[in-house]
């Protein structure tokens, strides 16, 4: 084979219109895609997914490795970089949409398409933050179909947050470098993002709110003061005034009642990239809280006495934990969670 053309068939008699690869991507020319084969970026053939990989693990992941990228954009000529972050992040979208169920479909295929419009002329990504990506975005078409409810719904939203935030970085990496158009691009990309996210994230938020409002005040205080120890005062003050911060709340108790200190928590997920830009931090900050601690879905219509029987586990926990010191002297420290390297994700408000 020399070279390779594509057209859309017609319904009428009109005559077909070929295309190149080079006319359509830079890097769909045979060239490029027999060299994409070679260097073994990508597998040839897709494997039976692996059902042992549930698709919330795979949306974790991801999340995870979306979050690592965003330092691709610290140095505004490293285009090489954010090329590669780029293209990855389309991948992935690409591969959500295709995994994902109905009601976010749509909104990512508009979004994995606005993106298209951020890529940069004439750049070659850079290797290896471009085959991150694209792991990431093999781990989630293997795992399979996802369903949108419980545990794949949640890990829809933490992986959505995180490419919210990817967007915005985009955007202000283009709009540094002058590039309004592409700039325009990935805030509609991010817009899309948000849109998808809302349709899973609604329901789990709602039932993270209504327990967060029913804690007794000892364990909501608690679980303030941990803010205001693991944030500056201005970002604690703006987190604890949100409508999302009850969420929040009843994400730190649950994950103190599983043995997590939740100073420890707060101070990695908020430690990582892009938090500022967030449109809701408390959001964002309960999606990592929950996947870096483990935590189960959101469960809905808890009554009063089962959401009282988790704060007074909770309070137990604690008291365990301040006895324990006592007796031996020593800070006992709860086991705390694998936390990615660098990065950090994004929320928006509801």
């Amino acid at each position: 084979m020399t070279g390779y053309k594509f057209a859309l068939t017609a319904d009428d008699e009109t005559e077909l219109v070929w295309f190149s690869g080079s006319k359509l991507a830079s890097d769909l020319t045979q060239p490029k895609i027999r060299a994409r084969f070679t260097a073994g970026i990508d597998q040839p053939a897709c494997p039976t997914p692996d059902r042992s990989t549930r698709p919330a693990v795979g949306c974790h992941k991801a999340s995870t490795t979306v979050e690592r990228a965003y330092p691709a954009f610290d140095d505004e000529q490293d285009a090489a970089r954010a090329e590669a972050v780029i293209r990855g992040g389309i991948e992935l979208l690409d591969t959500l949409a295709a995994t994902s169920p109905t009601l976010s479909r749509k909104d990512l295929h508009q979004a994995a398409r606005a993106l298209e419009y951020t890529r940069i002329a004439h750049t070659r990504a850079a290797g290896a933050d471009l085959r991150a990506m694209r792991s990431a975005a093999r781990e989630v078409l293997y795992a399979g179909p996802a369903t949108g409810r419980g545990e794949d719904g949640t890990a829809a939203a933490t992986v959505l947050t995180s490419l919210v935030l990817l967007a915005i970085v985009i955007a202000k990496w283009h709009a540094a470098q002058g590039y309004r158009h592409q700039a325009e691009a990935a805030h509609a990309a991010a817009e899309h993002l948000r849109a998808a996210y809302s349709r899973h994230a609604a329901k789990p938020i709602a039932h993270l709110t209504l327990e967060g409002r029913l804690l007794p005040k000892p364990d909501h205080d608690r679980q303030a003061d941990a803010v205001r120890r693991a944030l500056p005062a201005d970002q604690a003050t703006r987190l604890l005034a949100e409508d999302n911060w009850a969420a929040l709340a009843a994400t730190l108790t649950q994950a103190e009642a599983a043995g997590h200190d939740p100073t420890t928590l707060l101070t990695h997920a908020a430690g990582r990239r892009e938090l500022a830009t967030a449109d809701s931090p408390a959001a964002v900050l309960t999606w990592r809280i929950r996947r870096d601690a483990g935590l189960p879905a959101p469960v809905p219509a808890a009554t009063q006495d089962e959401l009282r029987t988790r704060a007074a586990l909770s309070r137990t926990t604690t008291r365990r934990t301040t006895t324990a010191t006592a007796t031996t002297g020593m800070a006992a420290q709860p086991p705390t969670p694998p936390v990615p390297s660098v990065p950090e994700p994004h929320q928006p408000k509801r």
